[in-house]
């Protein structure tokens, strides 16, 4: 490669088949030390044409070479010339090989390498001719990400810590590659899904796990977000299995969709806490359909709420968020069919009292004599100056409230004897929520919006005569202190 002293290097890429592909793409010195990495994905039928310097910024190298590594056969070529004369201009045929395609637990040859697939077809491991030093029955599978322990400080390798110091690492993706005592001469591409959006070619650190300890070691390596935040790739010394993480203050744990399915064009609220309220700052993507993610529009945005459309091309699978800052656990949306909506009930009138019981149905009138079944349902029909009287009993739902009531004509929610519930978001202004038991579980101390017994971020609220206990993150949860009491 030449890239620099008035020289450029540029490659061309097509991706031939009818599904999309990941590519990685690296380059190394004279010596075969990796000086740079990127991974991307290819569309159906796409073609892409760079020059060095676009792939990797401020790439500047005269010498050495480039090595490609890709998901599915792709055509490509090189090409130099010079900045400053059209005289001098050649292209450099590449020196591949098209990998046979396989799954887990199938024989891998050393003379001929492979592309090993896991069972659900989601990770890849890429071993390219004379990898193995022998030939080998290859595994490779994926531990269930959400059930790996924290990756403290305390159990890294104080060597190399690629990680901030101090803070712990939330594992958001592994893979486990066996034979773990292969002799490699090369290093395998593995590429495997993650849990959150990651900012394109983000660069994360690895980690060592020991499913016997369950201890975590650095491992001295860097993993690659491809260009849908969505897959990450890296090239590995040894087989065995890795967890990529994130620090733990990056990450929020809980979303909500409302609906959670739908069409192209279906209006969704995402509902957490951390976003910011610049549109321009916030990323939902949905899976593709042909694509490993598709972005939708952001019609509206506050800390608590977006309000984004389904896009064209949207897939069933989760919807992920990224912010600056932050980035969160994907929330599972199905695209469907939409059911044809009810007729909506007459508004209830000011001044309307209704009743829930645990013995209900929301299908009932939400009288006294045929009371609703929860509170949800209560909250998403009243108006300014109604009441629900919640008769005692267990109630497994935490509400949110989005209707307001006025200054003279609250919104009220009462609890009759000892009514249990896992609380309230109050979205809305003049809303009062008086004699429930809360208790709140969200998923750590800083999840505010599932974790606390009742979470804010309306004005002119009251709360009185709660029994708030247990709970993860705070009792009451201020967004703003204005007017509540």
């Amino acid at each position: 490669m030449a890239q620099g002293l008035d020289f450029y290097t540029g490659l061309a890429i097509l991706n031939p088949n009818t599904d999309p592909v990941v590519v990685g793409f690296s380059t190394f010195d004279r010596d075969g030390k990796k000086t740079g990495a990127k991974v991307f994905t290819l569309n159906a039928g796409e073609r892409r044409a760079r020059v060095f310097s676009e792939l990797l910024d401020n790439f500047a190298q005269v010498g050495g070479y480039v090595r490609l590594s890709s998901t599915r056969p792709i055509f490509t070529y090189e090409l130099f010339g010079s900045q400053s004369s059209q005289r001098f201009l050649a292209n450099v045929p590449a020196q591949g090989v098209s990998l046979k395609q396989q799954y887990t637990g199938t024989v891998v040859t050393a003379g001929g390498g492979a592309q090993v697939l896991s069972s659900d077809g989601l990770t890849s491991l890429i071993v390219p001719p004379g990898a193995l030093s022998a030939d080998a029955v290859v595994e490779v599978a994926t531990l269930t990400t959400e059930e790996l322990p924290i990756i403290p400080p305390a159990q890294l390798s104080t060597t190399n810590n690629l990680t901030q110091a101090g803070v712990n690492q939330v594992p958001i993706g592994n893979v486990q590659l066996k034979p773990i005592d292969a002799q490699l001469k090369a290093p395998p591409l593995v590429i495997f899904p993650t849990r959150v959006q990651l900012k394109s070619s983000a660069q994360i650190p690895i980690f060592g796990y020991n499913t016997s300890t369950k201890q975590y070691a650095s491992a001295n390596l860097f993993a690659y977000a491809d260009e849908s935040g969505r897959m990450v790739s890296a090239e590995i010394k040894e087989f065995g299995t890795y967890v990529v993480g994130l620090p733990q203050d990056q990450i929020q744990s809980k979303l909500t969709l409302n609906p959670n399915n739908g069409l192209a064009g279906t209006i969704v609220s995402l509902s957490s806490y951390g976003f910011s309220a610049n549109p321009d700052e916030d990323v939902v993507t949905f899976a593709g359909s042909s694509t490993p993610s598709v972005t939708a529009k952001i019609i509206a945005a506050t800390p608590t709420v977006l309000t984004v459309v389904v896009p064209e091309g949207a897939a069933t699978g989760n919807v992920m968020v990224r912010t600056p800052t932050q980035t969160w656990f994907g929330a599972f949306f199905t695209v469907g069919s939409n059911p044809a909506p009810p007729p909506p009930p007459p508004p209830p009138s000011s001044g309307s009292t209704f009743y829930v019981s645990p013995t209900g149905s929301d299908a009932n009138a939400g009288s006294q004599a045929s009371p609703w079944k929860t509170i949800q349902k209560a909250a998403n029909t009243m108006n300014a100056g109604s009441t629900v009287i919640v008769q005692a009993g267990t109630y497994n739902e935490r509400i949110n409230v989005t209707r307001s009531g006025s200054s003279s004509n609250l919104i009220v929610f009462q609890a009759q004897g000892t009514v249990k519930t896992q609380g309230f978001n109050i979205q809305a202004d003049y809303v009062k929520v008086d004699g429930f038991e809360i208790v709140s579980t969200g998923a750590d101390w800083s999840d505010y919006s599932h974790g606390s017994g009742i979470y804010l971020s309306g004005a002119n609220n009251q709360i009185s005569n709660n029994y708030i206990h247990n709970t993860t993150a705070a009792g009451i949860f201020f967004t703003s202190t204005t007017r509540n009491s």
